[in-house]
């Protein structure tokens, strides 16, 4: 009789769990010309099907989408929950300076789609820090060219 219980409990969670699918986008408010960001899609379940996410206006795209999920089973005192997340991530380089919207995510699970919302962004001029290292890297280039020539 408790084994059946255990199990009813448990795909009760699940049922429960599969109507609570979310998207949320995690990204800085705030990054700097030059500097790398991470932009990461956060989805409440493991059964994605599939990801559209549009264009990063002001960013090169430099790596992504790179994905990595969690999954947590608990039971106490005889109440169970359960939880897993899939999240995708987008390595981002900031070219220009402004105020841009970072896309929605578009995501289909279970043959349905769900969306996540945008978020806002300032990307603020350069301090200078990653400007000395861009023309560091440009300098060492230069003088390998001359030593080969």
């Amino acid at each position: 009789m408790n084994r059946i219980l255990l199990i009813l409990s448990v795909l009760m969670t699940l049922v429960v769990s599969s109507f609570a699918q979310t998207v949320r986008l995690q990204a800085p408010d705030v990054c700097e010309v030059g500097r790398r960001i991470n932009v990461s899609y956060v989805v409440d379940t493991q059964d994605v099907e599939d990801i559209q996410v549009g264009e990063f206006p002001g960013f090169e795209l430099l790596y992504g989408p790179s994905t990595s999920s969690q999954s947590s089973f608990q039971m106490v005192n005889g109440k169970t929950t359960h939880s897993s997340t899939i999240t995708f991530t987008y390595v981002l380089l900031a070219e220009k300076e402004g105020d841009y919207t970072l896309p929605s995510a578009s995501v289909k699970v279970n043959g349905k789609t769900i969306r996540s919302g945008t978020a806002a962004i300032q990307v603020l001029p350069s301090s200078g820090a990653s400007q000395g290292a861009s023309s560091g890297r440009g300098s060492a280039s230069q003088n390998h060219r001359h030593a080969d020539g």
